[in-house]
């Protein structure tokens, strides 16, 4: 149902996930020897990627996720940093991702990597990533250069293959001769500002649900899965807490500050814990329960028969859902093993939730099933210039879920 937003909540990020820039792809840990000579592109630089050809690709996105903005803006990266060797060849980071090249005369070609999927990894080199931008550059002087960029590969099936960009550059911190160990403080610096962020990322949700509670799926790690990072890991409700746990999704990639439609399965996983124990943990935890009350289950007891019931009716089931911070928009998804679509939709803890949740949020949907597909648009780019992540909550049931 379509509801008018009555509390737009603004999410600023002003840093990068923590967990998900731990080196996973780093420039080999040996001394880069700088040779100064006419051009010496070493030191830290602004890059601005201005969109040149930025083609939307919305595929299979749900019609409550189109209207929002879909315009391409530049986007602009101050941290770069490039260790140039006696060689000319070029190695470094925009951001935290790998980037290499070769600078002959006063060109410089640099080569943007992707990480491969899956959980943290620290490599020696770019062997295990994928080549996905080249960018041709031209320096005035070894302060200023400029060029344009296009993509040779589309590994998380973002649809820009035929997207172009320009980039204006300019140095703002020269090095001298370098080692890459002096720069291990700026990358544990941003993993602080991650995990910090990330906690202001929740805060409109853990306002709602738990009393401002954050109660992570798990440690703040980040396990990459096609065009951005889970924060704390693929399942809910995770390790740490049985109930009412958070993460948060975070794209990440190469680009000018531009949306594109990502796509999601939820599927419900084996028992995490019986129902037996589910209903005696609720009975021991205070700021949980007084949020019955606002689902219009009238106390703990009605509450907990409510879970019964469902349990009974259903089988091994999981509430959870995923707010996107871009469109203010909704997902509930009721995941059960067994069951009549309508009468899982009907059911008071569904209807209760939906109307709890409807003044602070643009639109809700309801998916009812083992496993649900759903789709946002998400406005992305490479170091958290105008990202825009999705927050998922499990709030309550017996068995595990897998998000991918």
């Amino acid at each position: 149902m379509k509801k008018n937003l009555v509390q737009r909540i603004p999410v600023y990020f002003t840093a990068a996930i923590a967990c998900l820039f731990l080196w996973q792809c780093s420039v080999e840990n040996n001394e880069v020897t700088v040779q100064k000579t006419n051009f010496d592109v070493s030191g830290q630089w602004e890059f601005t990627v201005t969109p040149i050809v930025s083609k939307l690709n919305l595929t299979g996105l749900k019609d409550s996720e189109k209207n929002v903005d879909t315009a391409s803006y530049p986007a602009v990266y101050d941290k770069i940093f490039l260790y140039q060797n006696t060689n000319g060849v070029v190695k470094g980071y925009t951001g935290h991702r790998p980037v290499q090249g070769k600078l002959a005369d006063n060109k410089l070609t640099l080569d943007v990597y992707e990480y491969p999927d899956g959980t943290f990894q620290e490599y020696s080199d770019v062997t295990n990533c994928t080549k996905i931008s080249t960018v041709n550059l031209v320096l005035e002087n070894s302060h200023l250069m400029e060029g344009n960029g296009f993509y040779t590969a589309d590994p998380n099936g973002a649809g820009f293959l035929n997207d172009s960009y320009k980039i204006n550059a300019r140095k703002i911190n020269d090095f001298g001769n370098f080692i890459k160990t002096t720069e291990q403080p700026r990358i544990q610096s941003i993993s602080n500002d991650i995990c910090n962020v990330v906690t202001g990322v929740l805060s409109f949700i853990t306002g709602i649900c738990t009393d401002n509670a954050i109660r992570p799926m798990g440690s703040c790690w980040a396990h990459k899965t096609g065009g951005g990072y889970y924060v704390f890991g693929q399942y809910g409700p995770g390790s740490l807490l049985p109930v009412w746990t958070q993460n948060v999704y975070f794209p990440l990639e190469w680009s000018v500050c531009k949306t594109r439609a990502y796509n999601f399965n939820i599927s419900l996983k084996e028992q995490n814990i019986t129902i037996t124990a589910l209903t005696d943990y609720l009975k021991n935890s205070v700021k949980i329960n007084s949020w019955w009350l606002q689902l219009g289950i009238p106390d703990l007891n009605a509450a907990i028969q409510e879970i019964s019931d469902f349990h009974t009716k259903y089988g091994g089931f999981a509430i959870t859902f995923f707010y996107s911070t871009n469109s203010k928009n909704l997902s509930i998804y009721v995941l059960v093993e067994k069951g009549n679509t309508n009468e899982v939709y009907n059911e008071k803890i569904v209807k209760g939730f939906m109307k709890f949740m409807n003044p602070s949020v643009n639109n809700i949907d309801v998916f009812v099933g083992q496993k649900i597909s759903d789709s946002f648009q998400l406005r992305r780019s490479d170091f958290l210039v105008c990202n825009t992540p999705v927050v998922i909550v499990y709030l309550i049931g017996t068995n595990k879920v897998h998000y991918n």
